[in-house]
Parts: C-alpha cells; sequence; structure tokens
C-alpha cells in the first residue's frame, strides 16, 4: 500500500513537556471539534495561539518541519504554521477518514500535518491514528508518549472511537501555496 510518506519521531518531547501540556490546556478545551459534513468527528479543541509562552512548542515543530521537508517532503513552504490545535479525546471520541487539505481558505494552504502524541499509550483504548485506504488497508502510528507524526496533509487517515480513557495530542499544520 503506497500511502505517500509518514514518519514518528520519538521524544520529540519529554514526559515532563507532555504532562506540562496536558495540565496547561486541558481545562482550556470547550469548544467541540466539528466538521461541515457533521458527524466526521467529536472531539474537544482549544487552539494555542504564538507568544512568548508558546513559542517554544512553535519552534521545537518548526525545526522538525524544516527537517522532514528538505529531505523528504520537499514542499514549497511559507515557515508558519496555523495556530497548534491542543485536542482531547474522550470515551465515544473520533474523527472519521479524512484529508487535512481542502477548499477553504484557511484549509488549502496546509502541506505538512503534525500530530504530537501527549498522553501514555496504556491510559486510553481506542484513540489509533490510522492512514490508509480503507479501513482493512491501513498503517497505525506510534503511541508512545512525546513522539511526533509527520505526513503530507493531502495523506488520508482517522483518529478511533475512544472506548476508555482519554487521549490529548497537539495537530498543527505548516503551510504553503495551495497545492496545483
Amino acid at each position: 500500500m503506497d500511502l505517500g510518506s509518514y514518519y514518528s519521531v520519538p521524544n520529540i518531547f519529554t514526559l515532563e513537556e507532555c504532562d506540562r501540556l496536558v495540565r496547561e490546556y486541558s481545562k482550556k478545551c470547550v469548544s467541540s471539534g466539528t466538521v461541515k459534513s457533521g458527524n466526521a468527528r467529536s472531539s474537544k479543541n482549544y487552539f494555542i495561539e504564538p507568544s512568548n509562552e508558546t513559542d517554544w512548542i512553535y519552534m521545537r515543530l518548526a525545526s522538525l518541519v524544516e527537517y522532514f521537508n528538505t529531505e523528504k517532503f520537499k514542499f514549497n513552504l511559507e515557515n508558519r504554521f496555523q495556530n497548534i490545535q491542543f485536542t482531547k479525546y474522550e470515551k465515544g471520541d473520533y474523527y472519521k477518514w479524512h484529508v487535512d487539505v481542502g477548499p477553504s481558505p484557511d484549509t488549502c494552504i496546509r502541506k505538512i500535518s503534525l500530530t504530537v502524541q501527549l498522553t501514555d499509550d496504556k491510559s486510553y483504548s481506542g484513540g489509533d491514528l490510522l492512514f490508509g485506504n480503507s479501513d482493512e488497508e491501513f498503517l497505525t502510528a506510534s503511541r508512545e508518549k512525546g513522539t511526533v507524526t509527520l505526513f503530507p496533509s493531502i495523506v488520508r487517515h482517522q483518529v478511533t472511537p475512544i472506548t476508555n480513557g482519554t487521549r490529548y495530542s497537539l495537530v498543527a499544520w505548516a503551510t504553503g501555496a495551495p497545492f496545483q
């Protein structure tokens, strides 16, 4: 199966940094994630804006994007991110198969998507980040806490329903001119 390329890089965030992010942002998740198609997603989100307090997060992800874009993806990037999304998936929450690129001005410029695993993989069940062409043919991203998974925003993926516990993650998008 050719899904394009996705890469999981462990220990980009320390366990302590992951815990700090969860403490800082988990209580700020007030808006439910929805998508225009109706029931494509169930989650709670909070968008982290760039600031003096959050620059370390943006800079950590930017250096990773720079390396992987130069060595692997080779997209024309604008060297900026959209606001980073802190996401909370609780029992029953999910995000059905989708791509991160779309027709809107905000989504048509997404080139590289990143997911940061903030939760210990044993503290929840379900909630797998899958890449694939169908429910029968897929690959599963690493669930290791502190791992960043990067992939082209045009790659189809989903988060399976949480069956127990809570999964926290950061999601970010590096941007560039729309795909032609």
